[in-house]
C-alpha cells in the first residue's frame, strides 16, 4: 500500500477522499469528494465499480480490526478529519502535518468491505499482491 495525502484543506478537504485511494491503492484524482448529508450512499454508489463498500460503525470506541478510517474533529478548526488505522492504531494521517484526530473527539469508525469477496484483486491486478507498508500486514 502507499499511502496517498489528501490535496484539498480546510472545512471541505478530501481527507476521506485519500484514506480511500490508500485503501483501495489508487490515485486520489480518480475519485470524488463526496460530502454533504447523503456521502455514504454516494460514496458506496462510486465504490461499487471498484467492489467496495464502505461500512459505518457509529460508536468511536468499537475499535475495528485490520485496516480501517477512523473520523473525528480536526485539530486544525472545528470540521472531521479522517485517517487511516490499523488494528485501531493510527498508521497515516493523510493531512501534512501528521498531527491526526483531536484526542478524545473520535467520532466514528469506517471499514471498507468488498462487495464480492471472490472477486478481491491486489494493486497489480493479481490477488494477494496489495503490499502494505514495512511493519504492516499485506491487505
Amino acid at each position: 500500500m502507499q499511502f496517498v495525502d489528501q490535496t484539498e484543506y480546510g472545512e471541505v478537504g478530501n481527507c476521506l477522499t485519500a484514506c480511500i485511494a490508500s485503501l483501495l491503492a489508487i490515485p486520489i484524482t480518480e475519485l470524488p469528494n463526496h460530502q454533504g448529508e447523503d456521502w455514504l450512499e454516494r460514496w458506496n454508489h462510486e465504490l461499487a465499480r471498484y467492489n467496495a463498500h464502505l461500512i459505518e460503525i457509529a460508536d468511536p470506541e468499537a475499535v475495528q480490526p485490520g485496516y480501517s478510517i477512523l473520523s473525528g474533529l480536526s485539530p486544525r478548526g472545528r470540521w472531521a478529519h479522517s485517517v487511516i488505522c490499523y488494528n485501531g492504531e493510527m498508521v497515516h494521517d493523510p493531512h501534512e502535518d501528521r498531527t491526526g484526530i483531536r484526542k478524545g473527539k473520535r467520532i466514528e469508525w469506517l471499514v471498507l468491505r468488498p462487495l464480492d469477496p471472490s472477486k478481491l484483486m491486489g494493486s497489480s491486478g493479481a490477488p494477494g499482491t496489495h503490499k502494505a507498508p514495512a511493519g504492516l500486514p499485506d491487505l
